[in-house]
């Protein structure tokens, strides 16, 4: 006889509870996008896409689109504290990752950065952005966190 098993784990850097065997997950809650990668989704975010892989180390990828007026307020709510380039794209985000929506090597114009930190009670977290400006009106976000 066969017995499935079925293991929960209760990683709370999410805020949620997923089963062992849930290593690739889409569409994540924007609450859980906002507690593992510390910061703030801006009220104007539509479009939002996202996927969380990994077992012990994780890895977030988020793509949404905002309001160009929110990037400064939304800036202040993450880790980033150096300027942003418009010339290097960060390693993370030109880690290969075949998904539709997650296309930010195809980027004309864009603002890029990273950034790491301790987290309280956790290990350590690894974040990059990519912010496609191309289009004054609209632009659209590319996130990656990595946390060990």
């Amino acid at each position: 006889m066969i017995v499935p098993l079925v293991v929960t784990v209760n990683m709370e850097r999410f805020g949620a509870t997923f089963t062992a065997f849930d290593k690739d997950v889409s569409g994540v809650p924007l609450a859980k996008i906002e507690a593992f990668a510390d910061l703030q989704l801006p009220s104007s975010a539509t479009d939002v896409q996202s996927h969380l892989s990994g077992f012990q180390d994780s890895f977030l990828r988020v793509r949404f689109a905002m309001s160009p007026s929110d990037l400064q307020p939304f800036m202040g709510t993450t880790r980033f504290t150096e300027p942003l380039s418009s010339s290097s794209v960060p390693d993370l985000i030109a880690e290969p990752f075949d998904l539709p929506w997650w296309k930010p090597l195809t980027v004309q114009h864009y603002l890029a950065g990273k950034t790491t930190f301790q987290r309280e009670g956790a290990g350590r977290q690894y974040q990059a952005i990519l912010i496609d400006t191309t289009d004054p009106q609209h632009y659209i976000v590319y996130l990656m966190v990595f946390a060990t």
